[in-house]
């Protein structure tokens, strides 16, 4: 497991997620698309990057596409995690190819994970605590797939987080339960009940394309008692975050500007704090605007109160 990372000296760790940026090689957006992601960086200075799947979604040039969109990490210094869209591999390379590429480059803490289990790219970083190499928070990236594989069956639409995945994630809970999140990049089925039923900071401006069957991650995450929230993209017109039994599930905000969605471009910034069970986050705009600022802690209290 990483534990490159720690908590600073304030005893705060922040990353942004920067979602669904759907390279297109040759893209009269290229420079304005890097030049959003560089001026997010420079304006929150992150200990961390995530970067939730849909990285590039381009007949060709993929990995090229790859190294062009970490560069801006790489440039100012900043170590980067990454998890796989359903349209990464549409190009002209396997999931398995870009994986690689991804784990290869500079600055990138992307593992491929154990071969075994579904999906490629199931891993999980620990945070330490200032100054030690004790762990005091962790990290954990899945595969959401691409497209269903039993379409035969009569079950179309997305993929899912599989079982052995779900067994897996679970394994690692139990080398010492810390307060952790998870990165992913299809929403659980769990997004839309979280929409109708909790209080929710943000938009819903589409509807939630999760998979058709539930395969029990969500249920996991609560049964585990120390997962905070989950991190996705993938509906580009959707940015909310809404509680639903004490898990924050919350959508990124979509930076791709060769792709759908009217919401302003940007990415979400999610700040822990050493030691506790809460994070802030916000959603920094192009052209530096903050929106839709909350804490785990307040959504809680207000779910709380509106119950």
């Amino acid at each position: 497991m990483t534990s490159d990372l720690h908590f600073g000296a304030d005893g705060r760790f922040k990353i942004v997620q920067f979602t669904d940026v759907h390279w297109l090689e040759g893209s009269r957006h290229e420079e304005r698309l890097i030049g959003i992601i560089g001026s997010i960086l420079d304006l929150e200075k992150p200990d961390l990057v995530v970067l939730t799947g849909d990285i590039v979604h381009s007949p060709a040039g993929s990995l090229d596409g790859c190294r062009k969109v970490t560069a801006p990490m790489v440039e100012r210094g900043i170590p980067w995690a990454a998890v796989l869209g359903n349209h990464d591999d549409e190009g002209d390379a396997t999931r398995q190819e870009i994986a690689a590429c991804l784990e290869a480059l500079p600055l990138s803490l992307m593992k491929r994970g154990p071969v075994e289990l579904g999906g490629c790219g199931n891993y999980a970083i620990s945070i330490c605590k200032a100054g030690s190499d004790e762990a005091s928070a962790r990290l954990y990236f899945l595969d959401s797939n691409a497209y269903s594989p039993l379409k035969s069956r009569g079950v179309d639409g997305y993929a899912w987080i599989t079982r052995d995945q779900i067994r897996w994630f679970q394994s690692m809970l139990l080398l010492r339960p810390l307060p952790s999140l998870a990165f992913f990049h299809i929403p659980v089925p769990e997004y839309d009940e979280a929409w109708k039923t909790g209080v929710a900071v943000g938009r819903k401006g589409e509807g939630i394309c999760s998979p058709r069957l539930n395969s029990g991650f969500f249920a996991a995450l609560v049964e585990s008692g120390s997962v905070l929230g989950t991190f996705v993209g993938h509906d580009h017109s959707n940015d909310y975050a809404a509680m639903l039994h004490g898990v924050c599930l919350a959508y990124g905000r979509s930076v791709g500007l060769d792709t759908y969605g009217d919401l302003a471009r940007g990415a979400r910034v999610i700040e822990l704090a050493e030691g506790a069970d809460d994070f802030a986050s916000w959603i920094r705009e192009e052209g530096g605007i903050i929106a839709s600022q909350f804490s785990r802690a307040g959504l809680i209290s207000t779910a709380n109160h509106e119950g």
